[in-house]
């Protein structure tokens, strides 16, 4: 935008009268909502003995022109399992809960802690949810939910997608092995010939893959 002024008498604003950044100036207008992306997880509807610690990037569209990224403020990370028709939220401090005071859809989300973020440009960087030592507080046999979202450094308002965020659902955590048991045929017992072999398995929550013959 430049501007310059006319009095009444008819004098115009000079070259020599042009400031700098005083009589113009320039912006640029960014609706743009970053773009987050997940590292781990590595995708949805998966089923893992391993979870560790969230991370992921985020970048802003029209490297240049826009806002840009630059710090945690720039991601914000919601955890969440169901059991029954209860939802527990991640709390930011090593708990899952359904009582505390953000634990609920609005308030359960959370800036990756300080450090944890990694410039790669000014619009794109890497980031890493670890708050509360997540890596080691995961409960087992839940099905997790793991969203993220992207802010970008737009003002006044940052431009957030706070009603469309990435969304992996169905992170199936299970660390306890199945057990498979054989039913036939007998035990060390001669046979004259072979008979198919039989038996059960179980398992207490992922479900049972396959069973191996050895």
């Amino acid at each position: 935008i430049w501007s310059t002024a006319r009095d009444r008498a008819g004098n115009v604003q000079s070259q020599a009268n042009f400031v700098a950044n005083g009589s113009s100036f320039t912006f640029y207008v960014d609706v743009a909502t970053p773009v987050v992306t997940f590292t781990n997880p590595p995708g949805a509807n998966i089923y893992t003995n391993s979870m560790g610690v969230v991370s992921g990037g985020v970048s802003d569209p029209a490297p240049g022109i826009n806002a840009g990224v630059s710090d945690v403020v720039n991601v914000k990370v919601q955890v969440k399992f169901v059991v029954g028709l209860t939802t527990f939220y991640y709390d930011n401090g090593g708990n899952f809960s359904s009582a505390c005071p953000t634990c609920n859809e609005t308030d359960s989300w959370f800036n990756p802690r300080s450090g944890n973020f990694t410039p790669v440009t000014p619009s794109q960087g890497n980031w890493v949810y670890d708050n509360g030592n997540i890596g080691t507080t995961w409960i087992p046999d839940r099905t997790y939910v793991i969203s993220a979202r992207g802010i970008d450094n737009a003002s006044p308002v940052p431009n957030e997608a706070a009603a469309d965020p990435l969304r992996l659902a169905n992170i199936v955590y299970d660390v306890t092995a199945p057990a498979a048991a054989a039913e036939g045929p007998t035990d060390k017992a001669p046979r004259k010939t072979g008979v198919l072999a039989s038996g059960t398995v179980t398992d207490n929550y992922a479900g049972v893959q396959a069973v191996r013959l050895v």
